[in-house]
């Protein structure tokens, strides 16, 4: 559903029809071959096989801390009737703004490093100017509250004890939240 290309492998269990057998191990040697080749048949022999398929994309260069969106349906049904069905559905589910989570309609924002020891950085995503950040551990206890005028930001957590934490970025086009671990 991504706009990247994409790579299907078709595979029939046993091997069967010059297929890879995923019954004998599945070397890696395999799964790079299934990921980087097409193979759009699987099902043929006469007698019936039980089959497989592998959705695949990529190779992707992704810089450090930045990130890639992909979106992948998992459509089953009965008859090529249900399934196209499905496919209908999930490509209005992808596209509507109003149902989906597409990558246009909203920013990513980020926390590094994760785990974190003493300092933690934060970026809103460059979707957020001014924004509140709001930090809490588990129980809800509020441990950092501030008002953020850039969209990159740094919090000392030398002092917090170790465990999970919920980072919260709120502007009046709504918020972002995330988690993040102390460790010691």
């Amino acid at each position: 559903m991504s706009d990247y290309p994409a790579k299907f492998y078709a595979a029939d269990l046993d091997g069967f029809v010059g297929s890879i057998a995923l019954t004998d191990g599945f070397s890696e040697s395999e799964k790079f071959s299934m990921m980087s080749t097409n193979r759009f048949y699987a099902g043929t022999d006469l007698g019936g096989n039980d089959i497989s398929a592998m959705v695949s994309t990529g190779p992707h260069l992704i810089a450090a801390f930045d990130t890639l969106e992909l979106t992948f349906a998992i459509v089953a049904g009965v008859t090529l009737d249900e399934i196209a069905a499905g496919i209908s559905r999930a490509k209005v589910r992808f596209n509507d703004p109003q149902l989906s989570i597409n990558s246009g309609s909203r920013t990513f924002a980020r926390v590094f490093p994760n785990p974190a020891d003493e300092k933690l950085y934060f970026s809103s995503g460059g979707g957020m100017e001014k924004f509140h950040v709001s930090i809490c551990d588990m129980t809800g206890k509020s441990v950092y509250q501030a008002f953020q005028s850039s969209a990159e930001g740094v919090v000392d957590v030398s002092s917090w004890p170790a465990g999970i934490y919920l980072i919260r970025f709120s502007d009046e086009n709504g918020n972002q939240s995330l988690t993040f671990t102390i460790s010691r």
